[in-house]
């Protein structure tokens, strides 16, 4: 799916033994009133597939506002959602990601991209590496991410973020620890 698509909804849709991707949206965008809706889809993958859903994006072309709502991620997908570029306004709410590699995948880009994120009350269950995982901080403007009222079960770790450091690279101060 690609491009402007507002209103346009996927429901009780079960989509099984894809390879790549269950769902792909390339720089897919609803509106805030009439948005990209998935609802009620269960994507379960045999096979070592990318993601269930991947949202990929080019830069100057955000997805934007696409609501994924009560749907299942299972089986041996690297992510059950997959972040690729910049996003605006995307929400998972009611969510369960279970027995994946990892929950959700925030890509790391040429260039760093915007990521406006909600993930509310969704279950995050038997999943192997990180419930929510960052290849890279998105970057501090135009980012804004919310996490409330999400359950993890036996999950090995909650979020993983890489590339992040704690210390400046050059500074005059010293560092006590």
């Amino acid at each position: 799916i690609s491009g402007p698509c507002p209103g346009l909804v996927l429901e009780d849709l079960e989509l099984n033994k894809f390879r790549n991707s269950g769902v792909w949206l390339t720089s897919g965008s609803g509106e805030e009133k009439a948005p990209v809706l998935l609802r009620r889809l269960h994507l379960h993958s045999e096979t070592d597939a990318e993601a269930a859903v991947l949202l990929d994006a080019y830069s100057d072309q955000p997805c934007r506002h696409v609501h994924l709502r009560e749907c299942r991620f299972e089986g041996r997908c690297h992510a059950g959602v997959v972040i690729a570029g910049p996003v605006v306004g995307v929400q998972v709410a009611g969510c369960r990601f279970r027995g994946l590699s990892a929950g959700l995948v925030y890509r790391k880009g040429n260039a760093p991209a915007a990521l406006q994120l909600t993930l509310a009350d969704n279950e995050f269950q038997d999943v192997h590496q990180a419930g929510v995982h960052f290849e890279a901080p998105p970057p501090v403007e135009g980012s804004v991410v919310r996490v409330t009222g999400n359950r993890f079960v036996r999950v090995k770790v909650l979020a993983r973020l890489d590339r992040f450091r704690t210390e400046p690279l050059k500074s005059p101060a010293r560092w006590i620890w």
